[in-house]
């Protein structure tokens, strides 16, 4: 059974329409360069698990829509479920419009500022068969995108006094995550930490890059769930928040994607 705890926004419209005005403002002023790639064809809703970002599902349109970041900017698994806006600079492309796409891999052999696509989004960026072409790109904010619920699963392994917590399809990255009032580490490998033995209820806390706030319970913590909540806007119920627990801007690009 799952328990579901949301913290609902006022004027969710209105939240959303602001956080996509500023994203695209920020965004402008973190502009990269590098040489697009592609290296996979469209794969299903778990088969993101394979890939260095470990997602265990992926929305309909992130499984053609995704990418795998160099590993300079791959920041140690953050930039994992960042978007990223692209534009092809190079000649060969002839004018084709810019593409979104949602990271879930990091790319060892690309240089900095390199991206590897799947197929759909190069497709749509070059319009030729793969190969490499020049890119300008910056994170941009996936709420247009991402409009189903968070998801969770446990990673294998865990147990009674260690637990490990894959998220997701979320629209905005999680800025800490808390059970039971503890809050857990995250590690390269993009899933949350709690090495201490845990009691039901199992109530999970999250907040956004963006701010906003989400909570849930579960009754079986050794279960994957649809958690029935997503982040809203920026700073959506945020304000109960301590000034210590508040997101602080990021080293590599666009703030609070």
């Amino acid at each position: 059974m799952l328990l579901i705890s949301a913290h609902p926004t006022s004027a969710t419209g209105t939240r959303d329409m602001l956080a996509a005005r500023q994203a695209s403002s920020l965004a402008s002023k973190y502009l990269y360069h590098g040489e697009a790639t592609y290296y996979s064809d469209t794969i299903p809703a778990d088969g993101a698990a394979q890939f260095t970002c470990s997602f265990p599902y992926l929305s309909p349109w992130a499984q053609k829509y995704f990418v795998a970041i160099n590993e300079v900017m791959w920041d140690q698994g953050r930039n994992c479920g960042r978007c990223v806006k692209v534009t092809c600079t190079d000649p060969e492309c002839n004018g084709k419009p810019d593409v979104i796409a949602f990271i879930v891999d990091m790319c060892p052999t690309c240089s900095n500022g390199d991206l590897d696509f799947a197929m759909s989004p190069w497709s749509d960026l070059s319009g030729i068969t793969p190969g490499r072409v020049q890119i300008s790109w910056n994170f941009t904010s996936c709420h247009n995108y991402i409009t189903d619920t968070i998801k969770y699963a446990p990673k294998q392994g865990s147990n009674k006094y260690w637990q490990a917590f894959h998220f997701s399809n979320s629209r905005y990255r999680p800025y800490w995550v808390k059970l039971n009032g503890k809050e857990l580490k995250m590690s390269n490998e993009n899933f949350w930490i709690h090495d201490a033995e845990a009691s039901a209820p199992f109530k999970f806390e999250m907040m956004s890059w963006g701010g906003s706030t989400v909570s849930f319970e579960i009754n079986d913590l050794f279960m994957g769930a649809d958690t029935g909540v997503q982040f809203l806007g920026y700073f959506a119920n945020a304000r109960s928040a301590s000034s210590s627990n508040k997101p602080k801007k990021e080293t590599t690009g666009l703030i609070f994607t």
